[in-house]
């Protein structure tokens, strides 16, 4: 779907429904500085900074539903025109939607610290994160991250000043103990309530900052300048029995590599026995999708893909699942010739398909 077709006159748009890198300046219907809020919870944030800065474009990132509901009621209530919300996870939207330097500020209130050694590795905000952060800023661009836990805003603090690309706004660490203006939010004051102390930590982009390419390994999404294809093979001939292809098909983990895991929960013969439904799991780095590729022959071919009725994000992983599919196929119905498809070069490679 291009951007130009997806406004935010409603409000909240599915992080599904928009394209690698939308044009913002289409979704808002006019050309502004950017402002990321990840994590809105119940919009009380969003809406106060939006409110004080009207000459600016809000983004407000949500992963769930419910609390996002909340965050749509206070944006209406409040007759405000320069925000969007986002029905998505923080880390996934800020790599595929934003492209390099172009985010004014980003905002995180109150993460989940996710405090035992055992969970830490679940924190929003780690190595590969911090780097998307340093990317997706533009120049004079800042970073906030407002936390109860201070071993949690110790380590963001390390992050940061492990990139060159940033310097704190505060002291020589870049945290500081309470809250700027405007940062009062529900959890702000429920932790205050427990004399509890608050810890802001802010960061400044002071130069360029080249993404890293292993960031790629944990979001998929991070170095795509457009969306890729729905990925499909066309195979030469046609399988004749597809019950006893089925029957041949062993499920279970079909490639497991770091970062990269393709399972198959499942396969299942169409009505009428013309075809296969793969039921798969593409694991890459943060990134879980589920998946149906759909298998069937008609005039001479044996066309495999996507399952129309699938909604997800195109990565390299989807694509090389769609080619694992075809692979399988190829060899347990001794067809041999592929006639053509839309996999890229980098999936050729590692099917051992022609470039």
């Amino acid at each position: 779907m291009g951007s130009e077709c997806v406004r935010c006159e409603n409000i909240v748009i599915n992080e599904l429904d928009l394209p690698v890198r939308p044009r913002w300046r289409d979704v808002f219907g006019r050309e502004a500085p950017i402002e990321l809020e990840i994590g809105i919870g119940n919009g009380e944030f969003i809406v106060n900074v939006a409110s004080s800065n009207s000459g600016h474009n809000f983004v407000g990132v949500e992963l769930s539903s419910r609390y996002l509901s909340k965050a749509v009621n206070r944006v209406r209530a409040a007759g405000l025109k320069n925000v969007c919300l986002i029905l998505g996870e923080g880390g996934l939207c800020l790599s595929k939607l934003f492209p390099p330097s172009s985010i004014h500020a980003i905002y995180i209130n109150f993460p989940d610290p996710w405090e035992k050694p055992k969970h830490s590795h679940r924190r929003l905000v780690d190595k590969p994160f911090a780097c998307l952060v340093a990317s997706r800023l533009n120049i004079g661009g800042t970073f906030t991250m407002v936390t109860d836990s201070y071993s949690y805003a110790t380590s963001v603090c390390e992050l940061m000043s492990s990139i060159d690309a940033f310097a704190p706004a505060f002291g020589n660490d870049g945290l500081c103990i309470g809250v700027p203006e405007g940062f009062m939010t529900k959890y702000y004051r429920k932790w205050t309530a427990l004399q509890r102390n608050i810890w802001t930590v802010r960061f400044i982009k002071t130069s360029h900052y080249d993404l890293p390419e292993w960031v790629s390994l944990y979001y998929p999404l991070a170095h795509l300048e457009a969306s890729l294809p729905m990925p499909h093979v066309v195979i030469a001939g046609e399988v004749t029995d597809w019950h006893e292809v089925a029957q041949k098909v062993e499920t279970g983990i079909w490639l497991q590599q770091p970062q990269v895991v393709i399972k198959c929960d499942g396969v299942y013969l169409e009505r009428g026995g013309d075809g296969l439904l793969f039921s798969l799991l593409c694991v890459e780095g943060k990134m879980q999708q589920r998946l149906f590729v759909y298998a069937t022959s008609r005039y001479g071919e044996t066309i495999v893909r996507v399952h129309p009725a699938c909604r997800l994000n195109v990565t390299p992983g989807i694509q090389l699942s769609v080619g694992i599919v075809a692979q399988m196929l190829m060899r347990l119905s001794k067809l041999e010739r592929l006639l053509r498809n839309n996999l890229g070069e980098q999936t050729h490679r590692k099917l051992g398909w022609e470039v």
